[in-house]
């Protein structure tokens, strides 16, 4: 059985590599990089950590907090994020509009971090004292259920970071 919260903070490190993969994709735009690259991160992005990952934390980590106001502004960040996923995906083929990418990428980003800050600072914390073992087994079991692929997402992200010269060890 997996930690729930250690499943949470590696999506969360899965995450922060993507907006690393972002930045340099930005970084790198005067140069002949492919677009392909930020797509596939997007999609990264879509299938991961919003049909997955948020939806672990809507439906058993936000409710175990009842009157946290925090969770509020987060929910509307995951739906916010959506939104700027879809400019990318949508965008990122158009050769005449990468500011639409650059801009929701770096915004994304901006956003992200400070809402993995908050809940590894503050709605995990407070989740986690409030568990005992038998809760903590079952929110494990249902993350194992629910939860994605994370070592071929690792790998994903992996050959997505060498491909910008991001990931140079072996």
């Amino acid at each position: 059985m997996n930690n729930p919260f250690l499943d949470l903070y590696r999506d969360h490190g899965l995450l922060e590599r993507i907006l690393g993969i972002y930045e340099q994709w930005i970084s790198l735009l005067d140069t002949s990089v492919s677009p392909s690259i930020i797509f596939r991160a997007a999609k990264i992005v879509r299938d991961c950590v919003e049909s997955c990952h948020e939806k672990m934390e809507e439906k058993f980590i936000f409710p175990m907090t009842p009157g946290n106001s925090l969770v509020k502004m987060l929910k509307q960040q995951h739906a916010e994020g959506r939104i700027l996923t879809d400019t990318i995906i949508q965008n990122v083929s158009n050769p005449f509009i990468p500011w639409r990418v650059v801009a929701a990428a770096k915004e994304f980003g901006v956003m992200y971090r400070r809402h993995m800050a908050l809940e590894n600072t503050q709605v995990f914390p407070e989740v986690a004292e409030n568990l005992d073992a038998d809760l903590t087994r079952e929110l494990g079991i249902h993350f194992e259920v629910f939860g994605g692929d994370d070592d071929k997402v690792l790998k994903d992200i992996e050959a997505l970071e060498k491909k910008l010269g991001i990931l140079t060890y072996e």
